[in-house]
């Protein structure tokens, strides 16, 4: 992945009963995209030369147990972006999301499965002993990049446009960002 410079990274899941999507462009250390959990739940997630901003929904702010401020909250920020610190450990901690080497981690002992295909690509299946649900699905032409965690169909993520150029990842103008500590009297 680190050789591929940049990729895409798109899929869900359902934990709990919350359906959990993510949709994300990533390049080097920066990414953007959106992270949704449950229907009303979204958040814009955007990391650009180690800063870090957000655009959460009013679900957002609901389900971190906001109540009626989170419509408050929500009416201030607008379309804007929220600076978020990486010294903010609680909301700083969403941004974890995309960290390629948690995401692909073993926590077992790692094993060769078989050899099948997913959309159509030729793969090998790698599988961790401590997860038997979640499978590695790595191409085997062209470049070894993994091109779905998960099962091979239905829930999981999907890897791809290695090595693409994204245009959207890019800081947002001085005046469409707010910082946290602006926030700070509405909470």
């Amino acid at each position: 992945m680190s050789q591929a410079g940049s990729y895409h990274v798109k899929g869900g899941a359902t934990q709990d009963g919350t359906e959990m999507a993510m949709d994300f462009r990533i390049s080097g250390a920066d990414f953007s995209g959106k992270l949704s959990m449950g229907a009303d739940a979204d958040v814009d997630l955007l990391v650009v030369g180690g800063k870090q901003y957000m655009r959460p929904s009013e679900g957002f702010w609901s389900m971190l147990g906001m109540g009626e401020t989170a419509k408050t909250v929500s009416a201030t920020l607008g379309t804007k972006w929220l600076e978020v610190s990486a010294a903010d450990q609680s909301m700083s901690s969403i941004f974890s999301i995309v960290k390629i080497d948690e995401l692909l981690s073993v926590t077992g002992k790692a094993a060769k499965g078989e050899s099948t295909e997913v959309d159509g690509k030729p793969v090998v299946t790698l599988t961790d002993s401590a997860d038997a649900e979640s499978k590695l699905f790595v191409a085997t032409t062209g470049e070894p990049y993994p091109v779905r965690l998960g099962a091979a169909t239905g829930e999981g993520v999907s890897f791809s446009e290695f090595g693409g150029t994204f245009d959207d990842i890019k800081a947002p103008a001085a005046d469409q960002v707010l910082d946290m500590a602006a926030l700070s009297g509405q909470k």
